[in-house]
């Protein structure tokens, strides 16, 4: 039997001193309930009489009670937080963490630095913004640690956030719009036609349901959306409808007579539920391949709608940002400031913005 000279340990929330050993290059804290003051006797006296009950197997630890817990047991203990969030959005946590855990899994949390998570970090080929999602991921897993008094200072407060560049977006031409459209046919034209024309996202469209299509009032409602490999679940922020404009319609009653009777709007060739991968694996990206367009995300089609809506000044950011499903116009600002127009040049110069009434040159303003 192997066993360490153990050392001292304060742990956070405690006013008792724990005894910090290993055996058989398992780790366990044993409390003393000695407190600080008594440090030096429990370096003393106390460390070396239990080591030497150990070694004689006067004294048999329970593993299931004292043992450390490790790194992956407090990513599981945080994974287990996020139980409650859609199937989708779980799926991405989980596989992020199976990654972390095949690196740090076996650690014992106490002992991991602060630079062995800055060297696994910037060893990866990632993007700013992922980087960013690892080190939150870690900074949680630890705040579980820190929470059970294990350790005392989280090793990520001190780990700078990159910064990327924003990337910015990539809206299509009109002509490219109309290039595209007019380049594929069947129920995949008229799934483009539905995205660059609601600017729906690819899960809400793939999810949409006859039912919630309404011709003759001119919209649709948008309640669902659908990742690979996982059951349905609702959109990335809330329901809504989104307006049906007259360009679509053709579209939309060509698509009818297809699937009409059946649940989805769209299905495969095969007669099945849409898969996101598929769809862009074996239509979209060679689509852009043969008619010789920048690649870009099917994603994009989303921007289209969204910078075409801005730039054309007929409804308000209020709107827009609804349709798109954002929960205010936050979002629109921040990925498409750019093309929203200060329109400084057609404005009334003589507006006095202090006045509570429209001035005149008899009025005094307020």
């Amino acid at each position: 039997m192997k066993v360490s000279k153990g050392t001292i340990f304060k742990k956070k929330n405690s006013p008792y001193l724990y005894i910090n050993i290993s055996i058989n290059k398992k780790r366990y804290l044993i409390n003393t309930k000695y407190p600080y003051s008594k440090e030096q006797y429990v370096k003393d006296i106390e460390l070396p009489l239990f080591r030497a009950k150990i070694l004689s197997k006067e004294i048999v630890l329970e593993k299931e009670e004292t043992q450390v817990k490790n790194f992956e047991y407090y990513s599981k203990s945080f994974l287990n937080t996020k139980k409650y969030l859609k199937e989708s959005t779980f799926k991405v946590y989980s596989i992020s963490i199976s990654f972390i855990n095949s690196q740090f899994g076996s650690l014992d949390i106490s002992e991991i630095k602060t630079s062995d998570i800055k060297s696994f970090l910037y060893s990866l080929d990632i993007s700013a913004l992922t980087f960013r999602n690892y080190l939150v991921l870690f900074k949680n897993i630890f705040d579980e640690a820190l929470q059970d008094g294990l350790i005392s200072v989280n090793p990520c407060d001190n780990i700078k956030r990159p910064k990327g560049k924003t990337k910015d977006i990539e809206p299509f031409s009109v002509d490219e719009v109309d290039l595209i459209l007019n380049s594929c046919s069947g129920w995949f034209r008229n799934f483009l036609a539905l995205s660059f024309y609601t600017g729906v996202r690819t899960g809400e469209a793939i999810a949409l349901k006859w039912q919630n299509v309404d011709l003759k009032k001119k919209r649709i409602y948008i309640n669902a959306t659908k990742a690979d490999y996982t059951k349905e679940s609702t959109p990335k922020t809330s329901n809504r409808y989104v307006p049906i404009f007259d360009s679509l319609i053709p579209y939309l009653e060509e698509q009818k007579r297809t699937t009409g009777l059946k649940t989805y709007v769209f299905y495969s060739d095969r007669g099945k539920v849409l898969r996101s991968n598929n769809l862009k694996r074996y239509y979209w990206f060679p689509l852009l391949r043969r008619l010789n367009i920048a690649y870009r995300v099917i994603y994009n089609t989303r921007h289209t709608f969204a910078t075409n809506m801005i730039i054309s000044n007929q409804f308000n950011l209020n709107q827009i940002a609804y349709w798109l499903g954002h929960a205010n116009i936050r979002m629109l600002i921040h990925h498409y400031n750019k093309y929203i127009s200060s329109d400084l040049d057609n404005i009334d110069k003589s507006f006095d913005v202090f006045c509570v009434k429209k001035c005149n040159t008899n009025f005094v303003s307020a």
